[in-house]
């Protein structure tokens, strides 16, 4: 189906959804207090916190246009298999973690410079949010499509 035409209010609905998704993922509630450790960031004071957090405010737009990528490429992908459902999004999201995200996770952390006490952890926590964040993406886009 390489002519399928691909939904861009499900892909803009994914890409909020992503972000949604990493603010939850990296906040203190989840693994933002185990992630902020482990790249050396726990000891910040409030004062340092806050301007840390409008230091990268700016980023913020640029990731999300990164993700609106993300979210388009996977719907393509999800309209040239023709796998247009809710299984079939979620599907393609697995195989696309699998394939690309989790390795490429598994490089940044083992080269990240960290010891392997904190390696593994890191690797966990960046390796789980791109699995959510494309398992729940694709279920998006292929319900949307």
């Amino acid at each position: 189906m390489i002519n399928g035409h691909v939904n861009y209010i499900a892909v803009l609905v994914a890409a909020i959804a992503s972000m949604g998704i990493g603010f939850a993922w990296f906040s203190k509630s989840l693994f933002g207090n185990l992630w902020m450790k482990i790249i050396g960031q726990d000891g910040l004071d409030k004062l340092a916190v806050e301007q840390m957090q409008k230091a990268v405010k700016p980023y913020f737009i640029v990731t999300f246009l990164a993700t609106l990528i993300t979210s388009a490429v996977l719907a393509r992908i999800i309209v040239w298999l023709g796998l247009t459902s809710t299984g079939g999004g979620i599907s393609t999201g697995f195989w696309i973690w699998l394939g690309f995200a989790l390795p490429y996770a598994f490089t940044d952390a083992v080269f990240s410079g960290k010891d392997k006490s904190r390696m593994w952890p890191l690797f966990l926590i960046q390796a789980g949010y791109r699995f959510v964040n494309l398992l729940i993406a694709g279920a998006i886009l292929g319900t949307w499509q």
